[in-house]
């Protein structure tokens, strides 16, 4: 049995869509497995996608509201 495979971002996804697409081309894999692998690597990509834009967000709400309590700081000190 083969080991799986780590797709833990979009670069992964990228190189294992190019390694179905090159044994689809060699008739190494048939066009079943190839188009359910390529589909499930799609949704793959766009979760990782969402998943680096919620952090990204996390991120700036933080600090945001960061700056919003130095700013009150400082105006309470006045």
């Amino acid at each position: 049995m083969s080991k799986g495979v780590r797709l833990n971002s979009l670069r992964d996804v990228r190189r294992f869509m190019a390694r179905i697409i090159n044994q689809l081309h060699r008739n190494e894999i048939d066009e079943s497995k190839g188009r359910t692998l390529a589909y499930m690597s799609s949704i793959l990509k766009d979760v990782l996608k969402e998943s680096d834009i919620e952090e990204r967000v996390a991120a700036l709400e933080a600090l945001r509201k960061e700056k919003e309590d130095n700013e009150q700081k400082y105006q309470n000190k006045d």
